[in-house]
């Protein structure tokens, strides 16, 4: 089941995303999570055990100061360790280096499971069901 929409650029290498958001009156369930997040990179999810190698997303938690500095909303990071409900947070898959962050924060956590689309599948929003604001 699709639960959310997101639009990139093939060729920023790291995944930026420079849209997103649900599909659908509701983001769906076990979709996004909240967190705190420590440094080096570490989270800390509620609601979410990660896995090695999953791919996320941070986004600031409403009514917090923001994200500590080294994340970047909409960009896609990867789970590099795991244990529980904690792990760290990587720009590169298979258990690369954690962020360098510059303190403790809150933020949501989106897990990401691209849609690989090939000459056979066009996806399709209705008429009225997706609205792209500025932030």
């Amino acid at each position: 089941t699709l639960t959310h929409w997101g639009l990139g650029l093939s060729s920023s290498g790291t995944g930026t995303l420079l849209a997103w958001g649900p599909l659908g009156p509701t983001a769906g369930p076990d979709v996004s999570f909240e967190c705190t997040l420590a440094s080096p990179g570490v989270i800390t999810c509620y609601g979410y055990s990660p896995t090695v190698n999953d791919r996320v997303m941070v986004a600031q938690l409403q009514g917090t100061q923001g994200l500590p500095t080294g994340f970047t909303e909409g960009t896609i990071y990867y789970i590099g360790t795991a244990s529980g409900t904690t792990g760290t947070l990587s720009t590169t898959a298979s258990n690369g280096a954690p962020v360098n962050t510059s303190a403790a924060g809150q933020g949501i956590i989106y897990k990401c499971s691209p849609l690989a689309v090939s000459s056979g599948i066009t996806p399709s929003i209705a008429i009225g069901g997706m609205v792209i604001q500025k932030g």
